[in-house]
């Protein structure tokens, strides 16, 4: 059995965190909840996105 998620631990430089949580902090002041705006959602969300561009290429 393949399983569909994998758990890694990936390192990011302060200039991606300050990134991260700059988003966090206007996710936040719009009304989101703080359990959906964490900086491991939010880092998914961008590699996600960042994948999805690459395939693209």
């Amino acid at each position: 059995m393949i399983p569909e998620d994998y758990k890694v631990t990936v390192r990011i430089p302060k200039s991606v965190v300050d990134v991260i949580d700059a988003i966090s902090e206007k996710r936040i002041n719009y009304g989101e909840g703080k359990s959906s705006c964490n900086r491991t959602a939010i880092a998914l969300e961008m590699l996600k996105l960042g994948c999805r561009i690459m395939k693209k290429i």
